[in-house]
């Protein structure tokens, strides 16, 4: 009898340690399912039915993503600035807005001026905006010329405009604008992001309200995307092409020695042909005024005037051949 109530007490344990252990698992399992019913919160946060209803709120991540916007750029600035990163960023040229001019008196300022745009050219660039002043010869005593070179080219191009003819003035300056180029690229991948998810949001809204509050925020941002992307396509032509200005003038000496041909026999000759010329085509010019209306005139004066004639050699004759009276 004795052998079995040992036994059953030995027993006895095993039973209470049964409830202890099933705590312990409940416990296991209930740390385990935490992070799970967390993550499944987050993922009702952005379920259908919450998008749509944080349809409304969309303007208030404007300011959201303009601070992820901010917080991206700065860090990718900062990334350039000290050449880290993954070799592509910190690899990245500077990007300069280079713009020059040049001014220089030349004896012929057409072959200056051809030969400018000839350098232009070779360079690889074009003439954007030229102009010209002419004495009363034809002969040009000014030009301008608004030059658009590769930036890389743009050394090269200062010195071979200061090359044709003499050198009167010449400055160079040079903006640096990587930070600029770098900003408003991070800004349009991160307004490009938002667009995406608003027309995710538009796709899932339920009600026309929704419709109509998403598809404003989906205008708003794409009006802001069409403005960066022409800052960066401003940017882009300003970085990729410099601007020079050259401006050309008659070298004094030839001016001079013009204005003392104005004077003497042969100006005096060469004036009074002038005066002739001016004279005779002045003439002409008055006699081709009138005769459109000569002609007619004459078609009509020339008849009227014979019949006039004739009647009054009819009259005078009637008169001649009646004798007085007696």
């Amino acid at each position: 009898m004795t052998h079995p109530t040992s036994t059953t007490r030995a027993a006895r344990p095993s039973r209470r340690t049964g409830p202890a252990q099933r705590a312990a698992g409940l416990a296991v399992l209930l740390a385990l399912l935490l992070p799970v019913a967390a993550c499944a919160s987050e993922g009702v946060g952005t379920s259908d039915s919450e998008a749509v209803a944080g349809a409304g709120a969309v303007s208030e991540g404007d300011a959201a993503v303009a601070g992820g916007t901010a917080a991206v750029t700065s860090s990718t600035v900062s990334r350039l600035s000290r050449g880290s990163g993954n070799g592509t960023v910190g690899t990245l040229e500077p990007q300069l807005i280079s713009t020059g001019h040049v001014s220089l008196s030349a004896d012929d300022v057409e072959d200056a001026v051809s030969d400018a745009r000839g350098l232009a050219a070779g360079l690889g660039g074009t003439v954007s905006d030229a102009s010209t002043r002419a004495d009363h010869d034809g002969t040009v005593q000014r030009a301008g010329l608004t030059l658009r070179v590769p930036s890389d080219a743009f050394d090269e191009a200062m010195a071979g405009l200061s090359d044709l003819g003499v050198l009167r003035d010449a400055t160079s300056s040079s903006e640096d604008v990587t930070t600029q180029v770098v900003d408003t690229a991070v800004r349009v991948r991160v307004q490009r992001r938002s667009i995406r998810r608003i027309e995710e949001l538009l796709d899932r809204a339920r009600s026309i309200r929704d419709v109509v509050r998403v598809e404003a925020q989906l205008t708003r941002r794409q009006a802001a995307l069409t403005s960066l992307l022409r800052q960066q396509a401003a940017l882009a032509d300003r970085t990729s092409l410099s601007t020079i200005t050259l401006d050309v003038r008659l070298t004094e000496e030839v001016v001079v020695g013009e204005a003392e041909d104005a004077t003497g026999f042969v100006a005096g000759l060469r004036h009074g042909w002038r005066a002739l010329v001016g004279v005779v085509t002045g003439g002409a010019t008055a006699l081709g005024a009138v005769l459109p209306f000569a002609v007619p005139l004459a078609l009509v004066g020339v008849p009227g005037y014979l019949v006039v004639r004739r009647r009054r050699r009819a009259a005078a004759s009637a008169g001649g051949g009646i004798s007085p009276a007696g």
